[in-house]
C-alpha cells in the first residue's frame, strides 16, 4: 500500500510474455570426407512455440551456428605399423 510520503515507480515493465528466442534442433550425424566432416542443425526464432522471422531474436543475441566440424581424429583414417619382422 502506498503512502502519501512513497513515490510511485516511474518505470514498469509492461511486457507479459516471454522475450523471443533462438530454437535449435539436436546435431545432425557427421559426414564428410577426412578433415572436412561436418555436422549440422536447423536453428530458427520462437515465440509462443510460433516461428518468427529471423529479426525478432537478433536483438536477444547472435544466432547459433548451424554447422560445426566435426572431431579430426574420430573420422580420418591414419597409418598404423607393427613390429617388424625378424630377417631370415
Amino acid at each position: 500500500m502506498l503512502g502519501e510520503n512513497t513515490k510511485p515507480n516511474h518505470v514498469q515493465n509492461c511486457s507479459i510474455t516471454d522475450c523471443p528466442r533462438w530454437q535449435t534442433s539436436p546435431w545432425s550425424k557427421c559426414s564428410g570426407q577426412c578433415g572436412s566432416a561436418e555436422r549440422h542443425r536447423r536453428i530458427w526464432c520462437s515465440h509462443n512455440e510460433r516461428e518468427l522471422e529471423d529479426n525478432y531474436c537478433a536483438q536477444v543475441g547472435e544466432k547459433p551456428s548451424k554447422t560445426e566440424i566435426c572431431h579430426r581424429d574420430q573420422y580420418c583414417p591414419d597409418w598404423a605399423t607393427g613390429m617388424w619382422s625378424e630377417v631370415r
